[in-house]
């Protein structure tokens, strides 16, 4: 991927790439290299690393957990967010150790909503893939149309050239019989 095609990222794909690597480092770790994981909505916001296919978000104003485009995504950021810094060991003000706090019991109808929530900014999340991935489909049809196009026009010339050498053989060998010389 260049570098300008990347510039070009739309916010929820910058959004999901987020999402996306921070459920990977959840599940597997965080790789040893990556020293300067943000612990802020702000910082993951700035954050860029293209090295890690992730691309600074400049919109404030978008990326709030209230936005209509994209608030689902964001919480779902910062839910990541807080399990990440808990496994690293920040966000905790002052030297004294936090207590061992209690399994809270969250009632169903929270539980539901939550998962209601989770399944809409995935449907939301589907929306965006399947659009993006017929518009892909779609460049992909058109650019093959005009790639056969060229090669129709291209083999025309061909064509054209080979008719075009053979009339001049055959014009310069009726010169020759003639007796007259090429110049």
């Amino acid at each position: 991927m260049t570098e300008g095609m990347r510039m070009e990222q739309s916010l929820s794909t910058r959004v999901a790439a987020r999402i996306e690597l921070m459920e990977g480092w959840v599940k597997n770790g965080i790789p040893t290299n990556v020293k300067d994981i943000p612990s802020s909505l702000n910082g993951w916001r700035t954050w860029h690393r293209p090295d890690l296919g992730i691309l600074r978000i400049g919109s404030k104003t978008s990326f709030t957990k209230t936005d209509p485009g994209i608030g689902i995504q964001v919480v779902r950021i910062d839910a990541l967010m807080s399990t990440l810094n808990q496994r690293l060991g920040v966000g905790r003000r002052g030297g004294k150790p936090t207590k061992q706090t209690k399994r809270s019991y969250k009632p169903e109808k929270i539980r539901r909503l939550e998962a209601e929530r989770e399944r809409d900014a995935l449907k939301t999340e589907l929306v965006v893939v399947s659009g993006q991935w017929h518009e892909a489909r779609s460049d992909l049809e058109r650019r093959t149309k005009e790639l056969e196009s060229v090669r129709v026009i291209n083999a025309d010339l061909r064509r054209t050239i080979r008719e075009r050498e053979h009339r001049i053989e055959h014009l310069l060998g009726e010169l020759r019989s003639a007796g007259l010389r090429e110049m």
